[in-house]
C-alpha cells in the first residue's frame, strides 16, 4: 500500500524481535506483492542494517501496489524456505496475504501469515485503531481548519475537504469530530440526499452573513 509514518519502526522491531526469538535468517522484499515473485527484490535484513532505519522517513522495503498471481507468490515463498510471512498493510493487503496462504496449504507449504495492520482509514475488523490513522486524522485536521478560515473570513464563501475513504467514513468522522467547527459531514456509509444537502448549506451560508 501507500507510505506512513511509522513502517521503518516496524520493519525494525520485527528483525531485532526476530533474531532474538532465533531465527536465522530474515529477508525484506522490496515493492509489495510485486516483489515477491522477483528475486532482485528480497534483501536480507539483519539488526545490524536496521539499527538506525527508524530515524529515516518512508521505509526501506518501498511500497507498491498491484497483485501477481498467488500461486506464483506461494511458490517464491516455498523456494526461499519462508516458514513466517509478515505482511504489513490496510485491508486489501491483508485479504491478497490471506489468497496466499491458501495457495501454499494448496501445494502443501507450512508457512504461518501474519498480517500487520496498516491503514488511514482504520477499517479492519477486530482493531480499536490500526497503524496510520492517527498521522492521517493529525493531517486532516490541518486541512479542516485551514478550510474554516477562508469560509469565514470571506463572503459567501463554502470551505469543502475531501478526505480518504471511498467505503469507510470513519477517518472523516473522526476528524470532524477533532475539528469540533463542521456543520456537514458526509460519509460513504449513509444515503445522502443533495437538495436538503444544498439547501442546508444555502441556509448556513445565509446565516452567517
Amino acid at each position: 500500500g501507500g507510505l506512513c509514518p511509522g513502517l521503518n519502526n516496524v520493519i525494525r522491531e520485527l528483525v531485532m524481535m526476530l533474531y532474538a526469538y532465533g531465527v536465522k535468517k530474515v529477508y525484506g522484499i522490496k515493492g509489495g506483492f510485486k516483489g515477491v515473485v522477483n528475486p532482485q527484490c528480497w534483501m536480507t535484513l539483519t539488526p545490524e542494517n536496521v539499527q538506525d532505519i527508524h530515524l529515516q522517513g518512508g521505509s526501506i522495503l518501498v511500497s507498491d501496489r498491484g497483485n501477481p498471481p498467488h500461486p506464483e507468490m506461494a511458490k517464491m515463498l516455498k523456494k526461499k524456505g519462508v516458514r513466517q510471512h509478515f505482511v504489513l498493510g490496510g485491508d486489501g493487503t491483508q485479504k491478497g496475504a490471506h489468497q496466499t496462504y491458501d495457495k501454499m496449504q494448496e501445494i502443501g507449504w507450512e508457512c504461518a501469515v501474519v498480517g500487520i495492520p496498516k491503514t488511514i482509514d482504520n477499517d479492519i475488523n477486530l482493531l480499536d485503531r490500526s497503524f496510520g490513522f492517527d498521522t492521517a486524522m493529525s493531517e486532516a485536521l490541518k486541512a479542516i481548519e485551514v478550510a474554516y478560515v477562508e469560509a469565514t473570513c470571506n463572503a459567501n464563501c463554502i470551505g469543502l475537504v475531501k478526505l480518504m475513504g471511498r467505503h469507510c467514513g470513519y477517518l472523516t468522522m473522526m476528524s470532524v469530530l477533532a475539528a469540533r467547527n463542521v456543520d456537514i459531514c458526509l460519509l460513504p456509509e449513509m444515503d445522502i440526499n443533495l437538495d436538503k444537502v444544498l439547501d442546508h448549506c444555502v441556509e448556513l451560508v445565509s446565516t452567517a452573513g
